[in-house]
């Protein structure tokens, strides 16, 4: 990017680059309902507020209304929350967000494993198969003698 100056816009067919950058644009083209070209300035600033992902902005209705419309539309069945400031990102999550899920049937508490892992609540067995490839990496216990 540092052949193109600050704020002159470009396009897949001006990037010389590799496919890898051409497909990053495409999807930000994509992923925004504005046709606001793109430059090197406005390419960072949406990479540094949430890097190359979707990023809903807005009151916790209107996020909890984009989460919902994935779950709808897409059948999302989970997110991964990113944070712009630390500690207050995840708080605003905790705290904001997540009753509004709740208050929506898209988080609850009462699982089938209180306290217990990922794995436990999803397939019901707190180890790795023994038919998949982890667990040849399992903690041998030693015999005191």
């Amino acid at each position: 990017m540092s052949k193109f100056p600050l704020d002159e816009p470009f396009t897949t067919s001006t990037l010389q680059g590799g496919a890898g950058i051409q497909s990053v644009l495409n999807a930000f083209e994509a992923s925004t309902e504005t046709a606001e070209p793109w430059t090197p300035r406005r390419l960072g600033m949406r990479m540094s507020l949430g890097g190359l992902h979707p990023c809903p902005v807005g009151s916790v209705t209107q996020i909890a209304d984009v989460f919902q419309e994935w779950v709808d539309v897409a059948d999302c069945d989970g997110f991964n929350v990113a944070y712009i400031t630390n500690p207050g990102g995840f708080e605003d999550v905790v705290e904001l967000l997540v009753p509004e899920l709740m208050k929506r049937g898209l988080m609850w508490e009462n699982y089938d494993f209180p306290n217990g892992t990922f794995r436990e609540n999803l397939l019901g067995q707190k180890l790795l198969r023994d038919d998949h490839f982890g667990s040849n990496f399992k903690y041998k216990e030693e015999k005191s003698s």
